[in-house]
């Protein structure tokens, strides 16, 4: 029933009621139905510019399986290439924060690089074998000094003692 506005009423004209959109479904009629969009490794690899290899590392990782047809959903996908930027970012800050805390021992004098310690511990090595094998012990003895003193020190748990100067 047309509604009529106050001056059309004084006119005696009506005007037309504004139509309701058709529904979605009305709209879709006729046309094919969508599809979700499957994705091969091959497919992801080509699209997003990544190699076939690296995707596939880290589908293992993740532990995420293609359905029965051997493709992944674009889900499937997005969890595979993308990580969360939260967790991104904080493991970003902590990684930040340790190598901060690593310059300022270096700069403190509190840490030594590696290739430093080897500078000055290798003519020591050399020094004691030196002197071992110049000894007056039997050959037996030698031997037994020298690898002794190698499986201590390859006892050294080198990472731990790293671990607990940097809590120092």
């Amino acid at each position: 029933m047309p509604v009529k506005s106050p001056k059309s009423v004084k006119q005696g004209k009506s005007t037309p009621r504004a139509q309701k959109p058709a529904p979605a479904s009305a709209k879709r009629a006729g046309r094919p139905k969508l599809e979700p969009i499957r994705w091969t490794i091959h497919k992801a690899a080509v699209e997003f510019g990544k190699e076939r290899t690296f995707i596939d590392q880290l589908r293992r990782r993740k532990h995420i399986e293609p359905a029965k047809d051997g493709k992944f959903s674009t889900l499937q996908i997005v969890e595979m290439l993308f990580t969360d930027k939260a967790k991104a970012d904080a493991i970003s800050a902590q990684a930040n924060a340790e190598a901060a805390v690593r310059r300022n021992q270096r700069e403190a004098g509190e840490l030594i690089p590696t290739r430093e310690v080897n500078t000055v511990l290798d003519p020591i090595g050399i020094i004691l074998r030196q002197k071992i094998c110049a000894s007056s012990m039997t050959e037996y003895e030698k031997d037994e000094m020298l690898a002794d003193l190698e499986k201590q020190i390859s006892a050294i748990d080198w990472e731990k003692v790293a671990r607990n100067t940097l809590e120092k």
